[in-house]
């Protein structure tokens, strides 16, 4: 529970709360001072009562119990001790990972700091295995044997939550990975494993970027039954108004979809609707830095950059359909 009492004194503070009426719910002065300086360890008996005296939400305990990385966080150090939310640990692995080429030095980092923690070496060994793929990847080390076992260690989990989910959608990013029977048995199963609170956006944004990255996976192996099936699960995923990704994907897949039926006209009306709707975004949302257009976008000119050269292969027209 590292930096979890500095969470909570923070809130008491802010919120203007005595020390005494702490004292008069439970946990003494001598205590909480021991509390405050290190010299005591946070009890789960301590968080609740805090917890209670704070008014906290379930989100705020939870962001006391684990530090949540922001999103490309390559400069992060911390305490081996440290207990993270795991899910933004995934997303520091990955994007250590894509972006290897331009940060190198922050890679290496990123790996020691989480395969260090103790926090994680004791609780998530999947997680510990991926880091060991990906490092093998990179070194040029062949790492067939370690996908399989990762993904045997998958298989044998009868229930899936967020985590193994997440630990699926990074074993799709991994290159190596190519063999899309086995990506495909493990979603076969994820509906019926899983177990995602419905108001768990950021887990359902996660499983709508994995259904695209089959859907896009099926594009370049020229799966048409494939392409089909994916494109209708993202239409069909769950979300709400906070999901913004989510209708960003459905969009995007549209827009694919339709130019590989040949209704190029349709695609270019629904294009411009995705620009104005990354234009939006982009000036209402400052987590985007200095970027002047989505992700979704890049996504969209590599998909059709895609089709034309299956459209070349073939030797048809824009107007073939080419899911026939």
């Amino acid at each position: 529970m590292i930096n979890n009492i500095d969470k909570f004194e923070y809130y008491r503070q802010e919120k203007k709360i005595k020390i005494r009426e702490i004292v008069d719910k439970g946990i003494s002065r001598s205590r909480y001072h021991r509390l405050t300086t290190g010299n005591a360890k946070l009890t789960p008996e301590d968080a609740v009562i805090l917890t209670q005296i704070l008014n906290l939400t379930p989100y705020e305990i939870y962001s006391s119990e684990y530090l949540k990385l922001d999103w490309f966080d390559m400069s992060h150090q911390a305490s081996p001790y440290e207990t993270y939310d795991i899910i933004s640990v995934h997303v520091q692995i990955l994007s250590a990972y894509q972006f290897v080429g331009n940060y190198p030095s922050a890679y290496k980092e990123v790996f020691n700091t989480f395969r260090t923690n103790h926090y994680i070496k004791e609780f998530f060994p999947l997680t510990i295995l991926l880091m060991k793929i990906l490092e093998d990847e990179i070194a040029g080390t062949d790492v067939s044997d370690l996908l399989d076992e990762l993904y045997q260690q998958l298989m044998k989990r009868d229930l899936w939550t967020s985590y193994e989910v997440m630990v699926i959608f990074s074993l799709a990013e991994v290159k190596s990975f190519k063999e899309i029977n086995l990506l495909d048995n493990l979603y076969d199963v994820l509906d019926d494993r899983s177990i995602i609170e419905y108001d768990d956006n950021y887990m359902i944004s996660i499983i709508t970027i994995f259904r695209y990255s089959l859907f896009a996976k099926s594009l370049a192996l020229r799966d048409v039954a494939r392409i089909k099936r994916f494109y209708t699960k993202i239409q069909a995923s769950r979300h709400n108004i906070l999901t913004l990704q989510v209708s960003v994907i459905q969009r995007l897949s549209e827009i694919i979809y339709m130019e590989l039926t040949g209704e190029y006209a349709k695609a270019a009306v629904n294009l411009q609707k995705l620009l104005l709707v990354s234009e939006f975004v982009i000036e209402n949302n400052k987590v985007l830095g200095n970027r002047d257009k989505l992700y979704a976008e890049d996504d969209y000119d590599l998909s059709h950059e895609e089709i034309a050269k299956w459209r070349e292969e073939l030797g048809v027209s824009q107007d073939y359909d080419l899911l026939t």
